[in-house]
């Protein structure tokens, strides 16, 4: 069992579970209380359910303080799509909590929308809000939110996208950008009009710009034995035709790329669109050292375990055995770089130093979810936090 084979990373989470100063859902004690929760489900045991009202308690009196941003990734967007979650796992009543949040998170997402220099990023801007109000199948938020996603959208014949109003630099080019992945990009704009088709919400309106936005990438692939990557992380608005390789991860790259393809090819029944999804998600699976990835840690945003725990999904929805292969390749590097460093770690980006990381994304939370999910896929639906459902 998962619990006894792990027991170190477990009883290391939890004997450092008091010492998060923040409540995020992404990097701090939110993260850590779905994972005890989630160990609760499959062992019924009362002491982590007693460790799961404390954090809770924790998560509250925070909240109290009003010392929380409106976020997903850093604030209340992310609590209450934990709490939100919990409720409908019967393990926490918390639809009178979830209301207050309604009301504050409907009324932040507004004014944020009105503000020119709002950021229009799932994780840290103010689409994560949306992706909270779409968890919530909150029909009013969800119109405002389609509202804006329109209002912004660029449209052309054939295609549907949007820039991203952040500056970035890309091959010394300098601009705003168009971004392919599905933690701050595009793809999670077509993560939201999937949802809202879903939940029957302006549907013919969604389904019409969701074709635009898969025809866009379907045009945009790039010669794979040229550059190494069939898309980019980003363009830049200037220049189009700019060549990127891209990693293979959750955040960025071909992997959740042609997954959320895949996903929505199904949704509206587009048969090639969902053949060739499945042709490219199999010749990802020959993508394995860092030059062809650009992984080298076991976290779930942009490491090993996320890698394999995508492809453990695309198993268990197609059957397709080389996904198996693919998920078993990843989680055995995650067991190879454990067993070599004796903990899970996480190098920061831009420096070689090497350090220890409890967040769900890129540390020992994420790490430990996907391997409990591993031996009991019946609590699976977790992924809908990470736009993965």
């Amino acid at each position: 069992m998962v619990l006894e084979k792990n027991n170190v990373l477990f009883n290391k989470i939890i004997q450092n579970y008091e010492k998060d100063d923040s409540v995020c859902l992404y990097g701090g004690l939110s993260g850590k209380a779905l994972l005890i929760a989630l160990i609760y489900l499959t062992t019924s045991e009362d002491k982590y359910y007693e460790l799961l009202m404390e954090s809770i308690d924790k998560i509250n009196s925070t909240i109290e303080e009003g010392s929380i941003s409106p976020f997903l990734s850093n604030g209340l967007a992310g609590v209450g799509l934990l709490y939100n979650y919990l409720d409908g796992k019967d393990i926490l009543d918390a639809q009178q909590f979830l209301e207050s949040v309604d009301i504050h998170l409907f009324d932040s997402m507004i004014s944020l929308f009105q503000d020119e220099k709002n950021s229009s990023d799932q994780m840290n801007g103010s689409l994560g809000i949306g992706l909270y109000f779409l968890n919530r199948k909150h029909n009013e938020a969800i119109e405002v939110l389609l509202d804006y996603i329109f209002k912004n959208k660029v449209e052309t014949e054939h295609h549907c996208y949007w820039i991203r109003n952040q500056q970035f630099s890309l091959n010394d080019e300098v601009g705003q950008s168009i971004d392919f992945g599905l933690a701050h990009g595009n793809m999670g704009k077509i993560y939201i009009l999937m949802k809202s088709i879903e939940l029957k919400i302006r549907k013919d309106e969604c389904v019409f710009l969701l074709k635009k936005c898969i025809k866009y990438y379907m045009d945009n692939q790039q010669n794979f034995e040229e550059v190494g990557s069939d898309f980019p992380s980003m363009k830049t608005k200037n220049d189009e035709s700019l060549l990127q390789k891209s990693r293979l991860a959750w955040c960025y790259g071909d992997l959740t790329i042609w997954y959320t393809l895949y996903k929505a090819s199904v949704l509206i029944n587009d048969t090639y669109v969902e053949q060739h999804s499945i042709k490219r998600l199999i010749n990802s699976l020959k993508r394995q050292n860092y030059n062809d990835t650009f992984l080298k840690e076991p976290g779930f945003c942009h490491g090993f375990i996320g890698v394999s725990y995508i492809y453990f999904k695309l198993w268990k929805m197609t059957g397709i055995d080389e996904f198996k292969t693919g998920h078993e390749y990843w989680l055995e590097r995650v067991n190879t770089f454990t067993e070599e460093n004796k903990d899970y770690l996480l190098e920061p980006e831009g420096t070689e130093e090497m350090k220890s990381h409890s967040g769900l994304l890129e540390g020992t939370v994420g790490v430990a979810l996907c391997m409990l999910t591993f031996s009991n896929p019946e609590i699976e639906g977790w992924s809908s936090l990470l736009m993965l459902d």
